[in-house]
């Protein structure tokens, strides 16, 4: 066993002002519907792989989605949810985004470890903006996500999301938690 699902949510982004411009509002509904039927509060994930394509646009949406319902928990900066996107390393895959950002946060929880965002230098000044004031990280450098979680030293399972929006509207959110120890294949 990999990891297991915990909780998915899908849904239609609605009407937005084009079709590179996501809605922000069916964003935080999507990201309140999975923990809802995950049975969880915002604050147990502790990795989020977002849609993340890159765009001056779309991430600035997305985070502030993230930021949005972040707010709704008590994530302190000792605990900081931790940010991936998968596409800086391999494009963005269309139909194939998802289980790309699927398979990556399964290997972040087997590995316990954020890795850095590929090519991240600086902080888009509009991320920065809808994160102000959220604990939340974008690794620069490969990170124990169990100490950075505030889990060390225990052996709470980790909790991923996974965000994945179609050109057609379509939205989904996942969340996977790391596999019970009698089951869980361990990583090479």
């Amino acid at each position: 066993m990999h990891a297991v699902v915990r909780g998915v949510a899908v849904a239609q982004d609605g009407t937005s002002a084009s079709l590179t411009a996501p809605n922000g509002r069916a964003q935080e509904q999507l990201l309140r519907t999975a923990l809802a039927d995950a049975d969880m509060e915002v604050d147990h994930v502790d990795y989020l792989e977002a849609h993340g394509t890159g765009t001056a646009l779309g991430d600035p949406i997305e985070m502030g989605a993230i930021a949005t319902v972040m707010a709704d928990g008590e994530r302190g900066d000792d605990a900081p949810l931790s940010m991936g996107a998968v596409k800086a390393n391999i494009g963005h895959l269309e139909p194939g985004a998802g289980i790309a950002g699927l398979i990556k946060a399964v290997l972040v929880l087997q590995h316990e470890q954020a890795p850095p965002i590929a090519g991240f230098e600086s902080l888009n000044p509009k991320i920065g903006e809808v994160v102000k004031g959220v604990a939340v990280r974008f690794p620069t450098e490969l990170e124990s996500l169990r100490e950075r979680s505030g889990k060390a030293g225990t052996t709470d399972a980790l909790v991923a999301g996974v965000s994945s929006f179609g050109y057609a509207g379509t939205i989904a959110h996942a969340l996977v938690s790391q596999a019970p120890p009698s089951f869980a294949r361990q990583p090479p």
